[in-house]
């Protein structure tokens, strides 16, 4: 009897330390924003004018355009970034045809702008909309490209972050297959 009331007496501290360092180092993950201010998705617009041909041509690439996070012109490399953008969901939505890609930034921040940049082969679509901080993060929400801009095959997307007067953050790429 003796034994079992000293192993007792030493178990309970034991479980207390443990109760109370559970609860003051765990640290929530950070997610998305789900609050009903974040601004609405835009439908991404063609990086280059449309095409006279064939309405079954797909996008062009844009010659004049700038250097983008792509690659295009000019690599961004993927360098571990606390501020990088997480791509959260990134597929194809056949209910609705459309690319759409959602993620967040892991730090908050006043406000910004997401991209998506989809490349495929020489094309290029894009879409933006403005950032939201919420309380651990920075949303970006979901954006969207029309089925109509992009063409039948894997598609790489990634999202772009850049906040109010500062450089532009990459995430790294996925891919999403367009039928």
């Amino acid at each position: 009897m003796r034994s079992t009331a000293r192993h007792l007496g030493l178990a309970a501290p034991v479980v207390l330390a443990l109760l109370v360092a559970g609860c003051t180092t765990a640290t929530p993950e950070p997610g998305p924003s789900t609050t009903s201010t974040a601004p609405s998705p835009t439908t991404a617009a063609p990086s280059t004018p449309a095409s006279t041909g064939s309405p079954d041509a797909g996008p062009t690439p844009d010659a004049s355009a700038p250097a983008s996070p792509t690659g295009d012109a000019a690599p961004v490399p993927e360098a571990p970034d606390d501020d990088a953008p997480v791509i959260t969901n990134a597929r194809f939505a056949p209910d609705t045809q459309e690319l759409e890609v959602t993620g967040y930034v892991p730090a908050v921040h006043d406000g910004g702008t997401c991209e998506l940049v989809a490349t495929r082969s020489a094309a290029t679509v894009r879409a933006s909309r403005d950032a939201a901080p919420d309380a651990t993060t920075t949303a970006c929400g979901t954006l969207v490209v029309a089925r109509d801009q992009l063409t039948a095959g894997t598609w790489s997307v990634r999202l772009a972050f850049t906040p109010p007067g500062g450089s532009t953050i990459v995430s790294a790429s996925r891919e999403v297959a367009v039928p």
